[in-house]
């Protein structure tokens, strides 16, 4: 018969300090994710139609061509 000894509460307390440490690495991780500035131009206003936004994209897939021209 074999018997296994071990300390409960160590456990949970080393479960609960591991839990904490992996929230404050979340937290901060996502904290730098949100507060990252990119350098990005977005391909289009969003304040356009929907009709303008794809004209526009329909005609720089065309070279700068009108479509149907």
């Amino acid at each position: 018969m074999v018997t296994i000894d071990f300390d409960r509460n160590k456990l949970r307390g080393l479960a609960a300090a591991l839990g904490k440490k992996a929230d404050a690495l979340s937290m901060e991780m996502d904290r730098c994710l949100v507060n990252t500035e990119v350098d990005y131009t977005p391909p289009f206003d969003l304040n356009d139609s929907f009709d303008v936004i794809l004209t526009d994209f329909i005609e720089k897939a065309a070279g700068g061509r009108h479509a149907g021209a």
